[in-house]
C-alpha cells in the first residue's frame, strides 16, 4: 500500500507513526529502534524518540536524541534552534 519493503527502515518508521496516532505508545519505541538499527540516519526517527522521551520527562535522553536528529538532517537545525531560543526566553 505504501510501497516500502516490509522490513525496511521506512516501514518501521511508518508503522511507528501510525501507532502514535492510535496511541499504541508502548510499541512505538520498539518500531523506531528497529528502524534506526537498520538505518541510523533515518530522518524523523530520533526526533520521534525524543518526543517520547520528553513525554516521559527523560530530558537528558530527549536532548541526546534531538541532537542526533539535527546531525542526521542539517536542514532541521534551524527549527530546533528557534524552538530552543523561544523556550529559554519564557
Amino acid at each position: 500500500m505504501f510501497r516500502v519493503a516490509a522490513d525496511s527502515p521506512a516501514a518501521h518508521l511508518l508503522t511507528a507513526q501510525m501507532m502514535m496516532r492510535v496511541e499504541l505508545d508502548e510499541y512505538v519505541s520498539v518500531e523506531l529502534k528497529q528502524a534506526l538499527a537498520k538505518n541510523p540516519n533515518l530522518p524523523n526517527a530520533n526526533f520521534q524518540l525524543g518526543v517520547i522521551a520528553i513525554q516521559k520527562s527523560n530530558f537528558d535522553e530527549a536532548v541526546a536524541l534531538l541532537e542526533k536528529e539535527m546531525r542526521s538532517i542539517p536542514a532541521m537545525r534551524w527549527p530546533f534552534i528557534g524552538w530552543a531560543m523561544r523556550t529559554r526566553a519564557n
